[in-house]
């Protein structure tokens, strides 16, 4: 039915205690229960093998916690989490004392017949929130716990059943990761366009959207992960533009408000408010402490909000 059946030992579940061969390759299906036991950390190494692509391990961790370490990547597991290795890159491997794990190790021509994982992949964390990557996790657990009771044919289909469970959260993960490049991308158009028309008063989020051909509430959603809204950074930016002009002594003729107004805002109160919200004085003595020889350096003490009196208004 499957190609690994005749590569399957249907063997006893194995409690392994501080032994890292438990982390070698095996042409068979193996669950194992792996525990630290240690009155200190356990760590050791798990070292590449020549053809990695023959085995792939999941790692689920059940208590305490384990750092995985390999040359591209780095991921710490606690409990109901769990992370895949294929053997292509040398592994060190920390444990908690308290660590316990169940290792699911098959061969990986069944695994990759439906889910390609390229060799080297990252190490990625995987379970730590609701979804089918934890249901995944938690199948393991109870397949090690039960499957001493199994038949042969029933520890098959439920090997059949984790691969499919692992390749799910695995597509799901990449989807994912897929959809935030995505959005990154749009992140930065958004950022290039607002730099391009930042001295534009009518800049707006419908403007935005228009000329980038999304809706309003997707550019909301690829910004919901900033420390600002949209809103506040065109604000913001154009306020640093202005600080800058504001420290040049080559815009000495310049008014306050034009410069201001040069820079998309609209209304001088608006500007005077944001600008003392901002540095604690208004944006006539800043430019006064800016420029005088005795001042500290633009864009030093008083850029960091180290700005000490709020100074005349």
């Amino acid at each position: 039915m499957h190609r690994f059946l005749a590569r399957f030992s249907p063997s006893e579940m194995q409690v392994m205690r501080s032994e890292p061969t438990a982390y070698s390759p095996t042409l068979s299906v193996d669950v194992i229960r792996f525990i630290a036991g240690e009155a200190a950390s356990l760590t050791f190494t798990c070292p590449r093998y020549d053809h990695p692509a023959d085995c792939v391990k999941v790692i689920v961790q059940t208590l305490g916690s384990c750092t995985l370490k390999s040359r591209m990547s780095e991921v710490t597991i606690g409990p109901s989490e769990w992370t895949l290795h294929d053997f292509s890159r040398e592994l060190e491997v920390n444990h908690t004392p308290d660590s316990e794990q169940v290792l699911l190790l098959f061969p990986a021509d069944f695994f990759f017949r439906k889910q390609t994982l390229a060799a080297g992949a990252d190490l990625v964390r995987m379970g730590g929130e609701p979804g089918v990557a934890r249901l995944a996790g938690g199948f393991v657990r109870l397949l090690q716990r039960d499957w001493g009771a199994l038949n042969f044919a029933d520890q098959t289909d439920l090997i059949e059943n984790a691969a499919q469970l692992i390749q799910l959260a695995l597509s799901e993960q990449a989807a994912a990761r897929q959809v935030e490049t995505m959005q990154e991308t749009l992140r930065e158009r958004i950022k290039a366009y607002i730099a391009r028309n930042l001295r534009d008063n009518q800049l707006s989020i419908e403007k935005i959207a228009d000329a980038l051909g999304c809706t309003k509430r997707y550019l909301h959603k690829v910004f919901q992960d900033d420390e600002q809204t949209i809103n506040a950074y065109i604000w913001d930016l154009r306020l640093r533009h202005c600080v800058d002009e504001l420290c040049d002594p080559n815009k000495g003729d310049v008014s306050i408000t034009q410069i201001a107004f040069s820079w998309g805002f609209n209304n001088s109160a608006h500007f005077s408010r944001m600008f003392r919200e901002r540095h604690g004085m208004s944006a006539r003595l800043f430019r006064q402490m800016s420029l005088s020889p005795k001042s500290p350096p633009a864009g030093h003490s008083v850029l960091l909000g180290d700005t000490g009196s709020s100074g005349a208004p």
